[in-house]
């Protein structure tokens, strides 16, 4: 819950390797306004999940994590975002797995 008593949205991440985590971390801490940099480094494959999805979600990156090994990826460069910038992440794998997800198509269609 918010601190206004609203459910908070689900936002999903990747593990990344760790000298990978620990040098996006430290350009995040050295470049990311401070006032805005309340997480890790990190790489988004859901957001804003409603929290109605909650017990979905649980399911689907248990089987997810549990029937598939880490898939293979490669940094391509930095991207602008509209209030910033993030890392360009190439995972024909990742994508695929995320593809095959139904969160959010179906029972969680809600919008936050």
């Amino acid at each position: 819950m918010s601190a206004e008593g609203r459910p908070v949205p689900f936002v999903v991440t990747a593990e990344m390797p760790e000298d990978l985590f620990s040098w996006a971390n430290q350009l995040r801490q050295d470049h990311f306004p401070p006032e805005r940099n309340f997480l890790k480094a990190h790489v988004t494959l859901f957001h804003a999940l409603p929290p109605s999805c909650e017990l979905e979600l649980r399911d689907t990156m248990a089987a997810l994590v549990r029937d598939n090994a880490p898939p293979p990826a490669r940094l391509e460069g930095v991207m602008k975002l509209g209030k910033g910038t993030a890392l360009d992440i190439s995972s024909p794998a990742l994508i695929a797995l995320w593809e095959e997800q139904k969160i959010g198509r179906a029972s969680c269609r809600e919008r936050v």
